[in-house]
C-alpha cells in the first residue's frame, strides 16, 4: 500500500460514546503508527442519540449522524469516523464516505452473566438489547423470553446485567468485544439464526465532498470487500424500502469470485421471519441485490405501491 501523507494535523470526530471512542483511539493510533499523519486528534461529538435502551433499527435516526455532520461543515473536524450500521438510508449530498475499513465480526453476540448458552436458557429469562433487528428475528421463535428495556450505553447496561437487572445482554459481537470482553465470554449467534443489520461490524470515515485531499488520503484505509458487501447490503435495503417500523437483517459475504446474500425480515402484519437468499458472480452484485429485494417483496415484505 503506498502511504499518502497529509501536511497538516487530522481532526477526527466520533460520538461521544465508549464503543465509538475506543474504536476512535484505535483509528489513529493506526495514522500515528504510520505517520502519514501529524496532529492526529480525536473530537468526540455529543450527538443527542437516545441512550434510553429501547431497541431500535439502525439507520432510522438522524440523531445518530447530523452532530458529526455540522462538525464536518462548520470545519471543527476534517474526517467522522462512525459505525456504518448508522448511516441513513440516503447521504447528503454535502457529505460522502471515503473508506470502509475491513468488517469486525458481524454475528450478534450474547453476554450472560452466569455464562448460559443461548439454547440453555429459561424459559422466563430476561433480555435486554437496543438491537431491533436481532430482537425480531429472535422472539418469533422464542416468545417465551422476556425484553427489557435498560437504559444507557453498552458499558451501563452490561453493568446492569451484573447487578441481575436482566440475565443477560444481546448486542453487536464485534462492539461486545472492542469493549474487551474476550471470546469465551460472549456466544456468537449463527448467522443461520440471526442476521445482522446492514453493515454491522463495518466502520467508516466520512469527509465532505468538496475535500478531495482528505478523499485521497482516506482512499488507503478503504477495504475492498467492505465496501462492497456494506453497499449491496444497503441497496438491498433500499431497493426493498421496508415498512417504517420492520427491522431488516442482511448479510452479504465475498467468496472469491462468488458472492452470497442473505436477507430476513418479520413484516409487521404476519409476525414471522421471511428469509431469502441468493448467490452468483461477484461482478452481478447490484443485479443480485435487486433480485433478493424484489423475491422478498413478493413475500409480502416492503410498502405496498
Amino acid at each position: 500500500m503506498n502511504e499518502t501523507r497529509l501536511a497538516i494535523g487530522l481532526r477526527i470526530a466520533v460520538r461521544n460514546e465508549a464503543v465509538a471512542l475506543r474504536r476512535g483511539a484505535w483509528l489513529t493510533d493506526l495514522f500515528r503508527d504510520k505517520s502519514v499523519a501529524t496532529g492526529v486528534e480525536l473530537v468526540p461529538v455529543e450527538t443527542g442519540y437516545p441512550r434510553d435502551g429501547v431497541a431500535r433499527i439502525p439507520g432510522r435516526s438522524e440523531a445518530a449522524t447530523s452532530s458529526l455532520w455540522k462538525a464536518l461543515r462548520d470545519d471543527t473536524a476534517d474526517a467522522a469516523w462512525l459505525d456504518l450500521r448508522e448511516l441513513p438510508r440516503t447521504l447528503p449530498e454535502d457529505i460522502r464516505v471515503v473508506a470502509w475499513t475491513e468488517r469486525l465480526n458481524p454475528r450478534a453476540g450474547l453476554a450472560h452473566r452466569e455464562d448460559t448458552p443461548f439454547k440453555g436458557l429459561p424459559k422466563d429469562c430476561k433480555l435486554t438489547t437496543v438491537d431491533a433487528v436481532a430482537r425480531a428475528q429472535i422472539a418469533t421463535d422464542h416468545p417465551d423470553i422476556e425484553w427489557i428495556t435498560l437504559p444507557g450505553d453498552l458499558p451501563t447496561r452490561l453493568h446492569k446485567v451484573h447487578l441481575r437487572q436482566a440475565d443477560g445482554a444481546l448486542d453487536a459481537a464485534a462492539d461486545l468485544l472492542i469493549l474487551g470482553f474476550g471470546e469465551r465470554a460472549i456466544e456468537f449467534m449463527s448467522t443461520d439464526d440471526v442476521l445482522p443489520p446492514p453493515c454491522q461490524g463495518i466502520w467508516g470515515v466520512c469527509v465532505r465532498a468538496d475535500r478531495d485531499d482528505l478523499a485521497a488520503f482516506f482512499a488507503q484505509y478503504d477495504n475492498e470487500k467492505a465496501r462492497v458487501c456494506g453497499m449491496l447490503e444497503r441497496k438491498i435495503l433500499n431497493t426493498l424500502d421496508p415498512e417504517v417500523d420492520a427491522p431488516v437483517g442482511v448479510l452479504v459475504r465475498a467468496q472469491r469470485k462468488k458472492l452470497l446474500l442473505d436477507a430476513a425480515t418479520v413484516p409487521t402484519l404476519s409476525r414471522k421471519v421471511v428469509r431469502l437468499s441468493v448467490s452468483g458472480a461477484s461482478q452481478s452484485g447490484d443485479d443480485l441485490a435487486t433480485a433478493l429485494a424484489d423475491m422478498m417483496r413478493q413475500r409480502g415484505v416492503g410498502r405496498k405501491a
